[in-house]
């Protein structure tokens, strides 16, 4: 125990002595270190952040691709003419992603736009044959302007310039069934303005 020791010969009486200076230096440095401590927490203790006044969120290409689908915009002109409508009304969003853009980043975002659309019809398009498009096409409502004259003034046409109807459809026919090969390419001859284009146009 620490009451009953033994001292070897020429050791320093140990008997009322104060604490070795090795025991002293050990507890400052204790202290020390848990002053430090305490010290290196108060440096990185936070202040609270002032509430400061809210970043405004600018428009993404994306913003502006819905926004162009949702108001049916085909053109820069439409585009520009609801900035300054909405400018007007006292928001300048879309009125700052113009003037931060060129015209043709613009013009790339208002066709990539539409392009993207319209690519799963394009593609389901792009699958069925001519005679399949002729045929859908047939069973619907004629263009704006047709008013379902089309055939009788085709059918006049022909006669007009001596082609015999069934003759002309059928080689129309075969031609769209079995694409551009030899004996099988319509080619329409003729002075201007005798309704050549008139004939075939409509299968674009």
């Amino acid at each position: 125990s620490d009451e009953a020791y033994e001292e070897s010969n020429g050791h320093p009486d140990l008997v009322n002595t104060a604490v070795p200076k090795t025991s002293k230096a050990s507890i400052g440095k204790r202290n020390l270190r848990g002053k430090a401590v305490i010290k290196t927490q108060t440096k990185t203790k936070k202040k609270p952040k002032r509430a400061g006044k809210a970043r405004k969120k600018r428009l993404t290409p994306l913003d502006v691709s819905n926004l162009i689908l949702s108001k049916n915009i085909k053109t820069e002109t439409e585009l520009h003419a609801l900035a300054q409508e909405q400018r007007e009304q006292g928001k300048t969003d879309v009125v700052e992603f113009i003037l931060n853009r060129s015209p043709k980043t613009l013009a790339d975002i208002l066709s990539t736009t539409w392009q993207m659309k319209g690519a799963r019809e394009k593609i389901a398009r792009s699958k069925k044959s001519r005679m399949d498009l002729l045929q859908e096409a047939s069973n619907s409502d004629c263009v704006s302007g047709c008013n379902g004259d089309w055939l009788q003034c085709a059918k006049e046409v022909l006669q007009n310039n001596g082609i015999n109807i069934s003759c002309f459809a059928n080689s129309v026919r075969e031609s769209l069934t079995n694409g551009r090969k030899k004996h099988h390419n319509v080619m329409i001859v003729g002075p201007a303005n005798c309704g050549k284009t008139f004939l075939l146009k409509p299968l674009k």
